[in-house]
């Protein structure tokens, strides 16, 4: 395992438990994203420049290299000649771009490195993007879940209360009712006993009135 890649998934655990502890877990997600967007903007201006400068320095090496091999020729020719004066300055101009061309290699070499190390980076910063990207549709998700669930609730708790209130009123209905019966009850019996009263009254009367008569008619018999 590469060392961006340890150092990255050191990061993305530490990252992760910020999100968990956040108290809004989008927000600080669309703000850490417009700073790995910015990165990863950078990264890839900084790669386009490594890729420019290792082809210039590819460009030079393979230029020392060419004289090089040009110069080699020209030596053994001197010397197949018989210019043997003219073979060693033909050398010595061999030697140095012998010793440029080396030098741009080396620089070369660096140069891909970095290259490949740079493409890693941003890669591996593309992944993390896209993870988060993932993961700030997932805690979107989740939040709407969860906001649907309180107003579920709040729906049922409201059901829950008409239906609490609608019951007390059946019950006040009821007691209402029964009110009402007891009371006409109470009111009729009251009348009975009125009615009751006064036609006893009126029997009585004339009771005593048919004994008086029955009276006076058994004294004039005797």
């Amino acid at each position: 395992m590469s060392l961006v890649k340890r150092i990255r998934d050191i990061s993305v655990a530490t990252l992760n438990d910020k999100i968990e502890n956040a108290e809004d877990p989008v927000r600080f997600i669309d703000k850490y994203l417009q700073t790995q967007k910015r990165k990863l903007t950078e990264l890839e201006k900084l790669y386009q420049q490594t890729l420019t400068h290792a082809h210039s320095v590819k460009q030079q090496f393979m230029e020392a290299e060419s004289n090089r091999i040009k110069r080699e020729n020209q030596a053994e020719v001197a010397v197949k000649a018989g210019e043997e004066q003219l073979a060693k300055l033909i050398l010595l101009e061999k030697m140095q771009s012998e010793e440029k061309s080396e030098q741009y290699r080396l620089l070369y070499e660096d140069g891909k490195q970095t290259i490949l190390e740079l493409e890693e980076q941003i890669q591996n910063l593309k992944d993390e993007v896209q993870e988060l990207v993932d993961k700030r549709a997932f805690y979107e998700a989740k939040i709407e879940s969860i906001r649907l669930q309180k107003q579920l609730n709040q729906v049922n708790r409201f059901i829950e209360k008409q239906n609490y209130y609608d019951q007390s009123r059946s019950i006040d209905q009821k007691f209402s009712e029964l009110e009402m019966q007891t009371n006409a009850l109470r009111e009729v019996r009251s009348n009975d006993t009125k009615t009751g009263s006064s036609f006893g009254g009126k029997l009585q009367s004339e009771v005593d009135a048919q004994f008086q008569q029955l009276k006076k008619k058994l004294e004039k018999e005797r």
